[in-house]
């Protein structure tokens, strides 16, 4: 989870989370503090890490 001050041109990371096979997580909850948020992910197979839309 990254949470962002100024648009998305820079961020802080919130919390790293690592959700095995077939399981499920929570991350904590933040306060946004009405700031923009977004959450990454990266599949252990795979190099990249894709985040979604700053919302």
């Amino acid at each position: 989870m990254d949470r962002s001050f100024d648009r998305g041109r820079t961020w802080e990371q919130l919390s790293v989370t690592k959700i095995n096979t077939g399981g499920s997580n929570h991350t904590d909850a933040f306060n946004n503090r009405g700031n923009l948020m977004r959450a990454c992910g990266k599949a252990s197979n795979y190099p990249d890490v894709a985040c979604t839309t700053w919302w």
